[in-house]
């Protein structure tokens, strides 16, 4: 993706772009340090929230009215964002509030005290997900730290997509399971819709992958794959599909006794779908089909075939998960989404032996059977693979 415009950028932080166009330009941000510090310049001024307001009723691409909804999220954004900064602000996942507060410009001791949704006191944001923001909050009735997902503003213009993020919800929380971060609950607070999961103090995948600058070891990425594998199976005995698995949605939860020092875990199911089998209502159960990062993406989601999306899905976008960390770059990359989309389509990718000789041939059959391009040539099931 390129770099954005000034334009482009106000859009975002108003949150009236797009939802894949919203997703996008989070993910760009989180990956380019030029555009994350342009960021900063236009927002941390002496009134840093200014980017921030949104229009009372409508969004700037002219969104519908958003009724009684917006006015309150609008207004807990903004709040939100005095006390955190702008998205450049946000730094790594585990950062300290300690770090983050000394390096943010402007902080006067009259700073505004810590914005809250009922019994959560929201601390610090974390990042950017599917089509909402992640703030770190603390849960004061059960006295433990959470992470809160709140939808952007532009994202409840639409009811179906605020639906749609009650039902990620719902879905999530059925899942129990050790290397997915459990949902604890969802719902409205002031006509303001929220998800409260576990807060893991740990990198992402994708960030490791980044500060690493190499391949992986074969035995470190057979053993993280093969736990992913494991909780993808968990979700799809359950009817649930991610939709959405890359490095950026695992979590790497410190934990000295793991034999590699950490326990990677699924998160963000913000594409979780009920896979309703014999249900009639296609529009329901496979709508959206385009959700998703592209370099991630299966075949038949990137072609939009309908019918083809299942539990094969997920296990073609561990594939991928798995081969860039045997060989340190994704198996398709074009220079912008629609050549991505059509290399995926159209090109097989490099042996990944090709790229790291030193994989072992057994690992680069398992990565190359999860990426074959029809689904009834991958593993049957996600318990196969793992």
């Amino acid at each position: 993706m390129e770099c954005l415009s000034d334009r482009a950028l106000r859009r975002f932080a108003a949150g009236s772009l797009s939802e894949p166009r919203q997703r996008d330009t989070a993910e760009h941000l989180e990956q380019c340090e030029h555009c994350a510090r342009r960021v900063e310049k236009l927002f941390l001024g002496d009134e840093p929230t200014h980017a921030f307001r949104v229009a009372p009723h409508r969004a700037e691409t002219g969104d519908a009215v958003m009724g009684e909804t917006e006015p309150a999220l609008a207004d807990l954004r903004l709040r939100l964002y005095e006390l955190v900064g702008s998205p450049a602000d946000c730094g790594q996942v585990g950062d300290s509030h300690a770090k983050r507060a000394s390096s943010r410009p402007h902080q006067r001791d009259d700073s505004p005290q810590p914005p809250r949704l009922s019994r959560f006191k929201i601390d610090r944001r974390l990042g950017s997900g599917g089509f909402g923001d992640v703030f770190l909050a603390y849960d004061e009735l059960l006295k433990r730290n959470v992470a809160i997902k709140l939808p952007r503003t532009a994202s409840l213009a639409d009811h179906d997509l605020m639906e749609r993020f009650l039902r990620e919800g719902k879905a999530a929380a059925q899942l129990h399971h050790p290397n997915i971060i459990p949902v604890y609950e969802a719902g409205t607070i002031d006509s303001v819709c929220y998800l409260a999961s576990a807060y893991c103090d740990g990198p992402t995948l994708r960030q490791w992958l980044n500060e690493r600058a190499a391949p992986a070891e074969p035995r470190f990425a057979a053993w993280l794959v093969a736990a992913l594998a494991d909780a993808i199976d968990h979700a799809h005995r359950r009817g649930i599909l991610h939709r959405d698995v890359k490095p950026g949605n695992v979590l790497l939860e410190p934990a000295p006794n793991e034999p590699f020092g950490c326990t990677p875990k699924l998160t963000d199911f913000g594409l979780a779908k009920i896979i309703e089998r014999d249900s009639t209502d296609q529009d329901t159960t496979a709508s959206h089909l385009l959700m998703g990062t592209p370099r991630y993406m299966s075949p038949e989601q990137a072609a939009g075939r309908r019918d083809e999306i299942g539990t094969a899905t997920d296990i073609y976008s561990l594939g991928v998960v798995l081969y860039e960390l045997l060989t340190g770059v994704p198996p398709v990359v074009g220079g912008n989404h629609a050549e991505t989309l059509q290399r995926l389509l159209l090109e097989e990718p490099v042996r990944p032996r090709q790229r790291t000789p030193a994989i072992p041939r057994d690992l680069e059959a398992i990565c190359l059977k999860c990426l074959e391009k029809r689904p009834e040539r991958r593993f049957g099931h996600a318990s196969q693979l793992a």
